[in-house]
């Protein structure tokens, strides 16, 4: 009780009761938002600089995405370590190619699979008739890694097997002068070069004819939505378009490349100086007029020294806590790109057999969402319908056909345990032999013909078949009765 509440309840106890109970209310309510207040929104001095807009995801883009994605290409052409991330990322999701199994039986699957083996597993379905559908995979998904987003046009040509043929294209081909927002609900709009009808739905892309940096023409066409695969990955409802992936590292990144230069400038300046002579005075020889004085060190020199001469060799600096800082940014950068640190930069030293399987596990989740929610269904689906679409314009099938598609195979760590896992899968009926096939990036009835043939061979040669193993029944008591 301070000293106004004793004045009070000198002159009036009941008003002086009544405002102890009202500053011990206080008191409770006060402890009990304490307690539920989150620290890290409250204004205090530790956030007094941090900023943080409430800004939709579009918002965030539209005047930054040029500048992203301008940065990671810097950092994929500059720096090994963005380049990696590249090469792992490509190559642990797409690999050899994520493969379809159209789900057909009998002759329809057969014509199906010669049609995508003329067509997907041939130049035939790129538009610069360099790559299959396979090798345009990877070049899908590393232009979305380093650039954020991707473009695949669908163009018509002149064949009579199959008249779809398509285009990849980079971002930077969306005309993203064209944003125009909702002024009232129930009206078109536009953002960044993307149509939006009423309801949101996309209608269209404005798309250059030509590459803005190229120095041609600017003017952008209008492309239905039919024709324009859209793939990015998506990590914010209502996001149109998409950024570079570890956009979060690229300060690291940059800020690292730095540090080594220094570092590395530092041990060339230090180097520069290797030997110092010194008179008995302690004086250090610098120069001499002498045109005999030694100037350089090389192999094999005998040089004599004058009377109270000595020679010292300089240390060059010692680059101290050097491995453990750049190891501990690089995980860091590892993290944002959504990798491991041993696949980015290739140092298996600190981890053994369990630690590097259970980071490969960890990474192989990101890769399989990369695949199951945004390769898959926004790519593979898509191109799939267009080639269906052109055979059944070309008049080689009548109808569409359902597919499945299989990831490219995992490298074994140690195959001879995860074959047998995978046998054992199939024998207790947790998965099918012909999916373990595709998971090693074969078709089951390429296999089962090839199988067949090398049976017919070993037979004939009167040689036991290597995968058929005799196996003896097994002895029970009532065998032996």
């Amino acid at each position: 009780m301070n000293f106004l509440d004793k004045a009070i309840a000198i002159f009036s106890p009941e008003t002086a009761f009544k405002r102890a109970q009202a500053n011990a209310a206080l008191k409770v309510l006060d402890e009990h938002l304490n307690i539920r207040k989150y620290d890290a929104a409250s204004n205090s001095r530790r956030t007094a600089n941090w900023q943080a807009p409430a800004t939709s995801a579009n918002r965030e883009l539209e005047f930054q995405l040029q500048t992203l994605r301008n940065r990671s290409r810097d950092i994929v052409r500059n720096n090994q370590f963005g380049k990696k991330a590249m090469d792992v990322i490509k190559g642990n999701t797409v690999g050899t190619g994520i493969r379809p199994a159209p789900w057909e039986d009998g002759q329809v699957e057969k014509r199906i699979k010669k049609l995508w083996a003329e067509w997907g597993e041939k130049t035939a379905c790129d538009w610069d008739e360099q790559l299959t559908f396979y090798g345009l995979q990877g070049l899908i998904i590393r232009t979305v890694a380093e650039s954020g987003e991707c473009l695949i046009l669908k163009r018509r040509v002149n064949n009579r097997n199959n008249p779809i043929q398509i285009q990849v294209l980079e971002p930077d081909y969306l005309d993203s002068y064209h944003t125009s927002f909702q002024i009232e609900p129930g009206q078109p709009f536009e953002f960044m070069g993307i149509a939006f009808d009423a309801n949101g739905k996309r209608t269209g892309y404005w798309l250059y004819n030509n590459h803005p940096s190229d120095g041609f023409n600017y003017k952008s066409r209008f492309v239905p939505a039919s024709d324009v695969i859209h793939i990015y990955l998506k990590e914010r409802p209502g996001q149109a378009r998409g950024i570079p992936w570890g956009v979060q590292s690229f300060v690291k990144i940059r800020d690292l490349g730095e540090y080594q230069d220094a570092q590395l400038i530092r041990q060339k300046i230090a180097a520069c100086f290797s030997v110092f002579v010194t008179t008995q005075s302690g004086q250090t020889v610098l120069g001499n007029n002498s045109t005999d004085r030694l100037e350089k060190v090389e192999p094999g020199i005998i040089e004599y020294l004058s009377p109270g001469e000595s020679v010292t060799m300089a240390t060059p600096p010692p680059a101290e806590g050097y491995k453990e800082y750049t190891s501990a940014v690089l995980h860091e950068i590892a993290a944002g790109y959504g990798i491991t640190y041993e696949a980015m930069t290739g140092d298996y030293s600190q981890v053994n057999f369990s630690s590097g399987r259970m980071g490969w596990i960890e990474m192989s989740r990101n890769i399989k969402d990369w695949q199951a929610n945004m390769m898959v269904p926004m790519l593979c689906d898509k191109v799939w319908d267009w080639f269906i679409e052109g055979a059944i314009i070309s008049g080689k099938i009548k109808r569409n056909v359902l597919v499945k598609w299989t990831p490219p195979r995992r490298e074994m760590i140690d195959p001879v345990k995860e074959v047998e896992g995978m046998a054992s899968e199939v024998e207790n009926g947790f998965t099918s032999w012909s999916e373990k096939v595709r998971e090693n990036g074969y078709d089951p009835d390429d296999v089962i013909e090839e199988l067949k043939t090398d049976k017919q061979k070993f037979e004939q040669a009167e040689m036991p078949v290597p995968w058929i193993k005799d196996k003896k029944p097994v002895q029970t008591i009532g065998n032996n009765q």
